[in-house]
């Protein structure tokens, strides 16, 4: 399998979870929920360099508390993050070695991501030069207007959820995130990146249901109790 590097971002601060920590710091079945995202990605042996971006004035608390109590077949670097998670991601980019010639970018708080899962996404990226894991929307959509009086109702045909990992070849998205920088162009996900700045089209793979990302403390007990099944 395809040499591949993986960027875990961690820099955000959760302020929908309503505590005052990073809410990658919550602990989740006795341990912090960052340690479950990145033991899932040591678990895939094709994973060859792992990089963490974190909040500046985190770092040293991430490296004690997080990797330092780690055991994996590759180490984990720590990168401090930027305004945005745009940014992060873009700084994270810096630290990946021309080895590599893909690179998956991964939400900090979505630990339960499977090795099937990452690998299906390698792939892909490997084939396509991008894609996405995603899920089918289904529930029923309403567009609003300020005043939360409903404007529309999409079709949630072909309409999906967007999940992490995604996967690139590395100078693809490398290229994208510069050029959306250099425009001062903020995209919600990297995928978004790459399809307004290339003429590659980036392949959708079926996601999983269980790879929440945890924003919410509804969140975090569904985490916890889709993990005791596991």
């Amino acid at each position: 399998m395809t040499s591949t590097a993986a960027i875990i971002v961690a820099a955000g601060q959760g302020q929908r979870m309503g505590v005052s920590q990073n809410k990658v710091y919550l602990e989740l079945k006795g341990r912090p929920l960052l340690s479950h995202t990145l033991e899932a990605f040591l678990k895939c042996s094709f994973i060859q360099q792992m990089i963490v971006v974190v909040a500046e004035g985190e770092d040293t608390f991430c490296q004690q508390e997080v990797i330092d109590k780690l055991t994996g077949h590759v180490p984990v670097e720590l990168c401090i993050g930027g305004a945005t998670r745009q940014d992060s991601v873009f700084q994270g980019l810096q630290k990946v070695s021309s080895d590599h010639p893909i690179v998956l970018i991964h939400d900090g708080a979505r630990p339960l991501v499977s090795s099937t899962l990452i690998q299906q996404v390698v792939d892909a990226a490997d084939e396509f030069g991008a894609a996405i894991p995603g899920t089918p929307v289904v529930d029923s959509l309403k567009q609003v207007d300020e005043q939360h009086r409903i404007v529309e109702a999409p079709s949630r045909e072909n309409l999906y959820q967007a999940q992490t990992p995604q996967g690139f070849h590395f100078d693809l998205i490398h290229q994208a995130l510069s050029q959306a920088i250099k425009n001062d162009q903020q995209f919600t996900d990297d995928v978004g990146a790459v399809a307004h700045y290339s003429d590659v089209t980036p392949k959708l793979i079926p996601g999983e249901a269980s790879n929440i990302k945890v924003t919410t403390p509804f969140d975090l007990s569904l985490a916890e109790w889709l993990m005791q099944g596991s």
